[in-house]
């Protein structure tokens, strides 16, 4: 585990120390007789909590401080003591198991400290020693702590949605049925109508006839119906105004927060019906938003143009039975350190270390290493549950290409790190 020296400064008070370092002592700290399933208590621990609210329990990557005596021989030290005290501190794991050297992983999550300790106590393998757990109060700086980017868009989302009334009716807007036409006549005569878009996409207008509406848009209906009373009326010009808009009805599947058939303005776009639905899950994509008509899919939006440049070119409008389908978050990359916006990011097109970074908005400062081509690269590492990046000496810059995977976890300090999560 790669620790801050602000975290080691706080592990220090902790842990016994030999010259200034942290060691492993052969004279086991002397635990009182029943002070083997009570918490340590700390400086470095947090606040404490609210005694109404009940004891802190374990969670997911919880740091802890195993401290361990032999019951027999409090002085005493043996092989499993020795590798014991050497492995602190221990994270649990994402599953909120704790991994002990030679002892079968053990679930920790949900307990309290004096749970833990009790727990720890009646393992079989550490049958032979007193046992105390302190749990450290540390800041996360690993992949497991940053946001997922994106997803608070839809924090907060209204439960209904209202579209604006009071905004230009868009020129290329296609006319269907349900839609409401107000066509004003001037001039020899004088006259209004309220006429409705029929289920057969005609408009019936009185003196004129029927008139097809299917396939046109807003413009092209409007020049049409001006055309024909040039033609069939003289002496009378006309306005044509869209007054009501009609509803339709969509699909929002997939990994949303309310997935389900939702009736919508005609004007609603994909943005509007998924916030509609409650928003995108965090096991949902953000850059891969289809739309589905009659079983094909027509566009794909990426949220990332949305959140990052303010594209909303690819927000689509909808029609009648479209279907909205929300696949799988795709491959991940968590950015962390000194970066503008440290966070984790689904990956599309990005194949180099510097268009990761790009999506974190940059560095916070320029990183030598990047500049004089030692890029940040990607190799294997042998501890924890990922891969760490390393400094190469080699030519190999930022525009080096990566392939992403979904182990990575651990990276070099004092530099923007991209972590690669657990899926």
């Amino acid at each position: 585990m790669n620790l801050t020296p602000q975290q080691l400064e706080q592990l220090m008070q902790v842990l016994p120390r030999v010259g200034g370092q942290p060691a492993v002592v052969d004279e086991a700290p002397q635990l009182a007789p029943g002070q083997g399933d009570a918490r340590l208590v700390s400086p470095v621990l947090a606040e404490m909590p609210d005694e109404t609210a009940g004891p802190p329990t374990l969670e997911p990557l919880d740091t802890l401080v195993i401290q361990v005596a032999l019951s027999a021989n409090p002085g005493g030290t043996t092989p499993l003591l020795t590798r014991l005290r050497r492995g602190n501190p221990y994270r649990l794991d994402k599953f909120g198991v704790l991994e002990l050297p030679s002892v079968p992983p053990i679930e920790l999550s949900g307990l309290t400290i004096e749970e833990a300790t009790l727990r720890l106590s009646t393992e079989p393998a550490l049958a032979a020693f007193d046992v105390a757990v302190t749990e450290l109060q540390l800041d996360r700086t690993d992949a497991y702590s940053v946001p997922r980017f994106g997803y608070d868009l839809f924090r907060g989302v209204p439960t209904t949605f209202r579209p604006s009334t009071s905004v230009p009716m868009p020129t290329e807007y296609g006319v269907g049925p349900g839609d409401v036409i107000q066509i004003d006549l001037y001039g020899t005569r004088d006259a209004q109508y309220r006429l409705v878009v029929n289920r057969n996409g005609m408009l019936n207008f009185p003196g004129l006839g029927p008139i097809s509406v299917v396939g046109l848009d807003f413009e092209s209906l409007r020049e049409e119906i001006l055309l024909r009373v040039r033609n069939q009326m003289m002496g009378v010009e006309a306005s044509v105004t869209l007054e009501a808009l009609r509803s339709i009805r969509v699909f929002v599947l997939g990994d949303v927060e309310r997935p389900g058939s939702y009736t919508v303005s005609g004007l609603s776009t994909i943005t509007n019906a998924l916030f509609l639905s409650g928003g995108i899950r965090e096991i949902g994509s953000l850059r891969r938003v289809e739309l589905k008509r009659a079983g094909q899919t027509i566009s794909t939006l990426d949220l990332y143009d949305l959140l990052l440049r303010g594209d909303t070119r690819a927000d689509a409008r909808l029609e009648q039975g479209d279907a909205i389908f929300v696949p799988p978050v795709g491959k991940t990359v968590a950015v962390v350190g000194e970066v503008k916006r440290p966070a984790i990011y689904e990956l599309r097109d990005e194949l180099t270390l510097a268009e990761a970074l790009s999506l974190a908005g940059g560095t916070l400062h320029r990183e030598p290493g990047v500049a004089q081509g030692r890029a940040a690269d990607l190799g294997p590492g042998n501890h924890g549950p990922g891969r760490r990046i390393r400094r190469r000496p080699r030519g190999n810059g930022p525009g080096r290409r990566f392939r992403p995977r979904a182990a990575d976890h651990r990276a070099i300090p004092q530099l923007p790190r991209v972590v690669r999560p657990r899926e």
